[in-house]
C-alpha cells in the first residue's frame, strides 16, 4: 500500500506509519512502536505523534489511537519532556476515541507531576479544554472546566482568562457564551 507523504511527516515517521497502517497484530503493533522510538530522534517522535493526533484528515487518521502506546514508549525514553499542549491534544484524541480510561491516566499522570505547582495545573487543563473544543467535545471542555474550580484557589473565582476561554471553547455547541459570561459575572458579584 503506497500513502502520500505529508509535509509535516519525516521520511522515518512516514515509514514508521505506514508499517503500522498495514497491520491489525497488536503485538506486531506494540513491536514497530518500541522499534520506531528505540531508532528515532525525540524531534522525529513527537513529529509522529503530533501527526497522529491532528485535526487534519490525512491517510493516517484511522490510526490516532496507537497515540497513547506511542506516548508511553516515547515516555519511557530518558530525558524526555513533555510539551504540556501536545499531551493535551493527545487526551483529547483519546477522549475522541472513547478511550476514557487512558485519557483519564494520563490526565492522573500529569496531575501527579504538577501536583504542587497550581498555574501549570490550571495551565494544562486550559490547553485541554482547547484541545477538547478543536474535537467538539463538549464533555471534556465541561470535565476540564470542573476540574479548574475544584482547585483550591479557584474554587470561587476560576482565573479572568479561563472565564474567556470557556466560554470561546462552546461556540462550537451553539450555546449561549453571553449568557454563561453573565452567569459568572453575576456569581462572582455575589461572591465579592
Amino acid at each position: 500500500m503506497r500513502l502520500p507523504i505529508s509535509a509535516a511527516l519525516s521520511k522515518q515517521g512516514h515509514r514508521f506509519l505506514t508499517s503500522v497502517a498495514t497491520t491489525d497484530d497488536p503485538e506486531t503493533t506494540a513491536r514497530l512502536i518500541r522499534k520506531f522510538v528505540a531508532s528515532s530522534s525525540k524531534s522525529v517522535a513527537l513529529d509522529a505523534i503530533s501527526h497522529l493526533v491532528a485535526l487534519i484528515n490525512t491517510s493516517f487518521s484511522r490510526l490516532s489511537p496507537i497515540a497513547f502506546p506511542l506516548y508511553y514508549e516515547i515516555n519511557k525514553a530518558s530525558c524526555f519532556n513533555w510539551n504540556a499542549k501536545l499531551i493535551a491534544d493527545v487526551i483529547a484524541s483519546l477522549y475522541n476515541h472513547q478511550r476514557f480510561n487512558e485519557a483519564q491516566t494520563l490526565i492522573l499522570e500529569e496531575e501527579t507531576k504538577l501536583r504542587s505547582k497550581e498555574c501549570a495545573i490550571c495551565n494544562f487543563y486550559c490547553n485541554l479544554m482547547d484541545s477538547h473544543s478543536k474535537h467538539q467535545l463538549k464533555q471534556g471542555i465541561l470535565d476540564s472546566y470542573e476540574r479548574i474550580k475544584q482547585l483550591p484557589s479557584h474554587s470561587s473565582n476560576p482565573p479572568s482568562s479561563l472565564l474567556l476561554l470557556f466560554p470561546l471553547s462552546l461556540i462550537w455547541f451553539s450555546l449561549e457564551p453571553q449568557s454563561f459570561i453573565g452567569r459568572k459575572r453575576r456569581e462572582s458579584d455575589k461572591e465579592g
